[in-house]
């Protein structure tokens, strides 16, 4: 009778036990602004064409909204001076400066074109009014040019596609994502002397096929008014999920997302994508199980890494509200996580500080 009257208890125990466990998990996801953000995402109707499928989707978003330009508005009114760091260059990081009023959005994948060679960011950035010179890490997507081009950076508007985004966030490494560029122009059968990401947009039959996919994505912003977000999936395969934290940005940027969108259903229409995830409602899910960690971003705000054995991700995340998501599916290749380096940022006088961030070590490259 004893050893009855011990075990109800114990069995009684245990169960408030993982009751309170189970509670606190479910808190720390119900506190964390990433997985609110993706926990609350609602869909509409697929848009199909060809090989090329477009989800929009609506997120409600924790914190307040922050308003900020993008990169185009502030190249177009010539706020923003994004330039090599020194004369001679570093393959892997940049110098920006705001001298606007406002805030400025960099999304990462956004192709900075000119200089020495075009660049991509490594992660978003939001750039604080009159901000000082501020130097961001950067991937190069031109691997065949190493002379001066222009002495500033300039906007074509022009974005990475797909694939070269995920292999950045997947693998944090250089090489990889030349050699994802080349695959893409290979893919494309088009290729040009410097092996400019930026150039594959202005081949003729890109630009003629993307004017055709255009036509029927177009007016996905206007279609869908409420749409903050999309998920996009090529030949049936989710192979990425873009949400913003207000329908302003994403509307901004639709034009160059759309045809980075493009050109990676093109390069695919005979080929097969890094992906074996076809549920989008699924994929988005997997955000509640992933390790999420953030660490201190260039300007303001805190990067965020999206990390589990299904996924990966990055974004933005500035007073409690994340500015700007992108996930990607894991392609089952095995590259390291990415391990801390020492960012230099210049404030107004020139003064250096240095920070510690989860961002892969890239070591300039030697031309």
């Amino acid at each position: 009778m004893k050893k009855k009257s011990l075990f109800k208890p114990i069995i009684i125990l245990s169960l408030i036990f993982l009751l309170l466990l189970c509670t606190s998990v479910f808190s720390q996801s119900e506190k964390d602004p990433v997985k609110r953000m993706t926990g609350s995402v609602s869909f509409y109707n697929p848009v199909e064409y060809k090989n090329l499928t477009i989800i929009p989707l609506k997120a409600t978003i924790p914190g307040g909204k922050v308003q900020a330009i993008t990169l185009d508005e502030a190249m177009t009114d010539k706020s923003l001076d994004i330039t090599e760091v020194n004369q001679g260059g570093s393959v892997n990081q940049l110098s920006v400066t705001n001298n606007s009023n406002s805030y400025v959005f960099i999304m990462a994948g956004e192709i900075m074109q000119g200089s020495k060679q075009d660049r991509i960011l490594q992660d978003d950035a939001l750039l604080p009014p009159k901000s000082g010179k501020i130097l961001v890490n950067v991937y190069c997507v031109e691997h065949g040019r190493w002379t001066y081009e222009s002495d500033k950076f300039y906007s074509g508007e022009k974005n990475a596609n797909i694939s070269v985004r995920q292999k950045a966030k997947e693998s944090g490494s250089q090489s990889k994502v030349w050699e994802e560029v080349d695959k893409t122009q290979k893919d494309l059968n088009y290729s040009n002397s410097t092996g400019a990401l930026s150039k594959t947009y202005d081949a003729p039959e890109v630009k003629k096929e993307q004017v055709n996919y255009g036509t029927r994505f177009d007016n996905i912003p206007s279609d869908y008014p409420d749409a903050n977000g999309v998920v996009v999936l090529v030949n049936d395969k989710v192979l990425v999920a873009d949400i913003f934290s207000d329908t302003r940005t994403f509307r901004k940027l639709w034009k160059k997302l759309l045809d980075s969108y493009t050109l990676e259903a093109m390069s695919k229409i005979n080929s097969s994508v890094d992906s074996t995830i076809s549920d989008h409602k699924a994929f988005l899910r997997y955000v509640q199980d992933a390790r999420i960690t953030y660490t201190t971003a260039s300007g303001k705000g805190q990067n965020v890494s999206i990390r589990s054995e299904k996924i990966t991700g990055s974004g933005l995340v500035y007073d409690g509200t994340p500015l700007h998501l992108d996930i990607f599916p894991n392609s089952g290749k095995n590259y390291d996580e990415p391990t801390p380096q020492l960012r230099r940022n210049y404030d107004n006088s020139n003064n250096i500080q240095q920070q510690q961030i989860n961002a892969p070590v890239q070591q300039q490259i030697d031309r």
